[in-house]
């Protein structure tokens, strides 16, 4: 503590020290005030002379007072001469302004800090003790503690003693400077002393006798010694017994067959199958069922074994006499009784007076016991029946036998929908005119390879008939119980008939399913007609959703009043007829239990009600129900679905949220959606499905509740197709592209109109090319090249199948080298590396210069010598690289080319070269990264008065790559996965020119010439190209 004391002490002292000295602006030396004064005088005397020779300047003719004052040492002078004047004026003003010292005053300054130490005590303590007697007698002890306490501080004097200077200038202003201090520091101790402090410590009560009692304590116990026992034993005549058993019954059997007698039948079907090969199969195969009926007769005999016992049974009696001798002892214990003053009492035992006696004590008992003893055992075998009985044994057998086989060839692979118009597709719609998987176009789905595999969807109905052998492949292991059973518990055959319609299996036989190739998890909530769906369906569907179940099917709902619907009031808003009700139309508890299936992201499709009512049915109109902050409770994951039939319910709106005037009448709805925009129509009425009667049987339908199941299934296609789709988005997707029906748009009867797997599966919205970088629109993306690459990108397979996405980010795959655009005109040969900017040409002597005004990074030098020129130069081209350019997912950041060139001409005959080395840079949202370009021209040529013969090559890329960066597939989260490519853009047939021309002078004026070039892998393609040509020239 002392220390840091210490410290602060001479931190303080340091401080106020320090910065006490400054002197005043403008201050100066007499020396520096004389040496101003002097530099002005002598300016002054520069000036005077100036000022003389100008005087004399004056007296001269005009003409040689201009030539002397337009001579450069004039001017020179002139200019210096105005400086001077600037150096009076500085000058001048400093030694005016200047500050001189007038006096200096010495002496000292002194101050003293006192500082105390944080105070330390010491105590010291005394014990005495004092008796004294209460008012019982006892006697007090008290132990009384004196303590005395001493505080002892260290006082630290310390003493600062500063010199300094005190000067006053003539200006009147003053300044301090102060020399370093002289510091001491002394300390002393200070100790005080506190009064005494009196405290007790403790009290002790001691208690004195008063009184003495004595009483005594008796008890008493005995021993008994061992018993004395003897026994008398008397035994009756005998009396004899038979006991009869029956074993268990044997059957022996024996079978004897007798003659079969045997039965057959057949049936011919005849199955077409289109194969992947482009084939149509027709098998006509005859089916035999044998049937073979043997008699059978089985004798059966019945034995069991009888047993028979003889017993013999005497009465004995016993009498026992037992005797002990019983040994007493009395105790005896004096007890002293002492109470003292305090209250309080003891008790002291004195010594034990012992007291002994004995008695002999006899007890007499009888017991009698019946002793029973086996003389005889015998067993008998005994026949109970003897029947025959005669049974038919029937074995059935099925043999298959191919009696035609016809192949037709008709070109339909499994890229075609027509390859999956098989017996199964149009069996479901074998009593309609047309199919209902034709209806939603499911073949076209099927072509694109979506069929729902893999996918999980449920079902909430009356149980499955899962052993059917168009389901049992495509049920769940997962089981969902509720009082009513298992999902595998037929009920009345409604969800057998249902489940069929969403996953009956693609096997050749009878029906198959929208999703033939998912998986079903079956829940059920009733046996049927009745079903319990507000009861049982949330919690149910709420397990399969956390099993992954996408979509959930419910074909049931509430049965609608028409008295209801037809008392409601109605009016037109906005071209929809709204209908409003006094009613709650929505159940928010049942609402809120439908929540916790759609928040975990499964969807709900509910079939509308056969009432043939302007309205849906519960549940199915709580898809437009809003939270207060106007978002859908269910987040929009409730389809409702509807039929094109008159039993079907349709999309009308019953308002919540209604508005009414002073006289309670309807007049407005607040309602954020309506029912139509959840609403969309699949065929409901004779739909041939899977039914519960038998492993095979079918059955014809007809209602919403077989229309739902057509898009459940159709939620499963899309969900395998693009299994990072969102359940919104789903839902969007199954919504907007449905086929419109009726009314122009979404309207109250169709809703969105017939479900449409076709146009679901096509590519909607904006169709971007994906990149490393971004995303690209198609339809701007193009590459337009010149002849230097050739068609060398048109053959890259990475560009032939990249990858698109919609604005639902789905993958398609697409050829972009549709979108790479040749130039019709190739480049000639006469085209060099200046041919791809805009370069004036300036010549000088032997030397030329190329300059592009608009972008000084293009270009080139040229120097002739002797019988050569050489050429080289640089050439930036903003998005493009040799006059290829391009756009969108091709576009191209900018390019870097350097290039030379050499031409010599000796004798009439000429030859060059030219080369370029080029990088390229890509863009952001394009496909091309960089790149390295090695392109080259040459040419050899005679020319004579008759003769012209050249033959070389264009220019060309010899060798080179560009990185590109291609979308190869999408993650179930929406990312996007690339493959990294090095593309070869050299070309593999490389254009080569030839031409020959002959001139004929026919007079002085007249010219002519014929030629004839070929130019072979014209423009570096794989075509050659040949033509002729006849000039005709007249001078006038």
């Amino acid at each position: 503590m002392k220390l840091i004391i210490k410290i602060l002490l001479l931190i303080f002292i340091f401080l106020s020290s320090g910065f006490a000295y400054s002197k005043p602006i403008n201050f100066c030396t007499l020396d520096e005030k004389n040496q101003y004064k002097l530099k002005v005088e002598k300016a002054n005397n520069l000036k005077s002379k100036w000022t003389e020779i100008n005087n004399v300047i004056e007296t001269y003719p005009s003409n040689i007072q201009i030539k002397i004052k337009s001579d450069v040492r004039y001017t020179t002078i002139k200019n210096n001469i105005n400086k001077v004047n600037e150096t009076i004026l500085t000058y001048d003003d400093k030694a005016n302004k200047c500050v001189l010292l007038s006096k200096s005053e010495k002496g000292t300054e002194k101050k003293i800090i006192i500082e105390d130490s944080v105070p330390t005590s010491k105590s010291a303590h005394k014990d005495s003790i004092v008796r004294s007697t209460d008012d019982n007698g006892s006697t007090i002890e008290k132990v009384i503690r004196t303590t005395t306490t001493s505080n002892k501080i260290i006082r630290t004097t310390t003493t600062k003693l500063t010199p300094y200077t005190i000067n006053t200038y003539d200006n009147g202003e003053k300044s301090t400077l102060y020399d370093d201090p002289i510091i001491t520091t002394s300390e002393e101790i200070i100790v005080s002393q506190a009064d005494p402090v009196t405290k007790t410590i403790s009290t002790v009560i001691k208690a004195n006798k008063i009184s003495t009692k004595i009483t005594y304590e008796i008890s008493s116990s005995f021993k008994d010694s061992a018993p004395i026992i003897t026994t008398t034993v008397v035994d009756s005549d005998p009396i004899y017994k038979e006991v009869v058993t029956d074993g268990s019954k044997k059957s022996v059997s024996s079978v004897s067959n007798g003659d079969p007698i045997e039965e057959s039948s057949f049936v011919d079907n005849k199955s077409v199958i289109n194969n992947d090969e482009g084939n149509t199969i027709t098998t006509i195969t005859r089916t035999t069922t044998t049937k073979t009926t043997t008699p059978i007769h089985t004798r059966t005999i019945v034995t069991f074994v009888r047993n028979i016992k003889t017993y013999s049974t005497i009465e004995r009696s016993t009498t026992k006499k037992t005797t002990i001798v019983r040994t007493s002892t009395k105790l005896t214990i004096p007890i002293t009784t002492t109470t003292w003053s305090d209250g309080s009492s003891t008790k002291v035992k004195g010594e034990v007076q012992k007291e002994f006696s004995t008695e002999n004590i006899v007890s007499l008992s009888s017991t009698k016991e019946n002793i029973e003893k086996l003389i005889s055992n015998k067993d008998l075998v005994i026949t109970d029946s003897d029947t025959t009985t005669t049974e038919n044994k029937i074995i059935s057998s099925v043999s298959d036998k191919i009696l035609s086989r016809t192949v037709l060839q008709n070109q339909i692979t499994k890229n075609n929908p027509k390859f999956y118009h098989t017996d199964e597709f149009a069996y479901s719609g074998r009593s309609r005119l047309q199919d209902p998987l034709a209806i939603i176009h499911a073949d076209d789905a099927y072509a694109r390879g979506f069929t729902g595999k893999g996918i999980k969807v449920g079902i909430l109905d009356t149980g499955v008939y899962c052993d059917h052998y168009d389901l049992d492949g495509n049920m769940s292991n997962e089981t969902y119980n509720t009082y009513y059973g298992s999902g595998c518990d037929p009920g009345s055959g409604h969800g057998t008939q249902v489940a069929g319609i969403i996953v009956g299996e693609k096997n050749n036989q009878k029906i198959h399913g929208v999703a033939y190739d998912a998986e079903l998890h079956s829940g059920k909530i009733g046996e049927g007609p009745a079903v319990y769906f507000q009861q049982y369906g949330p919690s149910i569907a709420s397990q399969m959703a956390d099993n992954g179940v996408i979509a959930v099917n419910l074909s049931a709902n509430t049965r609608l009043s028409k008295n209801l619907i037809k008392n409601m009031d109605s009016i037109q808003i906005n071209g929809d007829k709204i209908l409003f009700t006094d009613v709650n139309w929505y159940d928010s508890s049942s609402i809120n239990e439908w929540k916790t299936v759609t928040d975990k992201g499964t969807i709900i499709v509910n079939s509308a009600g056969n009432q043939g009512q302007a309205v849906p049915a519960q549940p199915g109109n709580y898809a437009t129900k809003v939270n207060d902050n106007g978002d859908l409770v269910l987040n929009g994951l409730m389809i409702i679905v509807g039929a094109p039939d008159g039993y079907s319910n349709k999309a009308g709106h019953v308002c919540h949220d209604s508005i009414k005037d002073k006289d309670g009448n309807y007049i407005d709805c607040e309602d954020k959606y309506l029912t139509k925009e959840f609403y969309i129509m699949a065929p409901g009425s004779n739909i041939t499905t899977t039914d519960g009667g038998g492993v095979w049987s079918t059955t014809i339908k007809s209602g919403t509740s077989f229309a739902a199941p057509h898009v459940t299934g159709g939620l499963a296609v899309l969900k395998q197709a693009w299994p990072q789709l969102t359940s919104t988005q789903l839902v969007d997707l199954i919504l907007t592209t449905a086929t419109d029906m009726g009314d122009p748009g979404i309207d109250e009867i169709y809703g969105n109109g017939m479900l449409n797997l076709d146009e679901s599966t096509k590519p909607q919205g904006e169709i971007n090319v994906s990149t490393s970088s971004g995303k690209s629109n198609l339809a701007s993306s193009k590459l337009i090249t010149t002849s230097t690459i050739g068609n060398s990108l048109n053959q890259v397979s990475s560009i032939q199948s990249a990858m698109v996405v919609d604005s639902y980010n789905r993958d398609y795959e697409t050829d972009l080298t549709k979108h790479i655009i040749n130039y019709d005109k190739p480049l000639s040969i006469d085209n060099d590396f200046l041919s791809f900017s805009s370069l004036k040409q300036l010549n000088h002597n032997n030397t030329k210069f190329y300059i592009d005004e608009n972008n000084l990074s293009n270009f080139a030098f040229g120097q002739k010598f002797e019988k050569c020129n050489i050429i080289f130069g640089q050439l930036k081209e903003d998005g493009a690289f040799l006059g290829t350019y391009g756009t969108g997912a091709f576009a191209i950041k900018n390019s870097n080319t350097y290039h030379s060139g050499l031409s010599c001409n000796y004798n009439n005959i000429q030859a060059s070269y030219f080369t370029g080395m080029t990088s390229i840079d890509g863009i952001n949202n394009s496909i091309i990264r960089n790149g390295k370009l090695l392109s080259d021209k040459w040419l050899l040529e005679y020319t004579s008065d008759r003769w012209l013969i050249r033959m070389g090559q264009p220019i060309t890329v010899r060798n080179g790559y560009m990185n590109v960066d291609i979308a190869t597939s999408i993650n179930s989260d929406g990312t996007h996965n690339y493959s990294s490519q090095k593309i070869d853009t050299s070309s593999d047939q490389k254009h080569l020119y030839s031409k020959i021309q002959r001139n004929f002078d026919i007079k002085d004026n007249i010219n002519l010439k014929i030629g004839l070039q070929f130019d072979l892998n014209y423009g570096n393609s794989s075509s050659n190209h040949a033509k002729s040509e006849i000039q005709f020239n007249y001078n006038f």
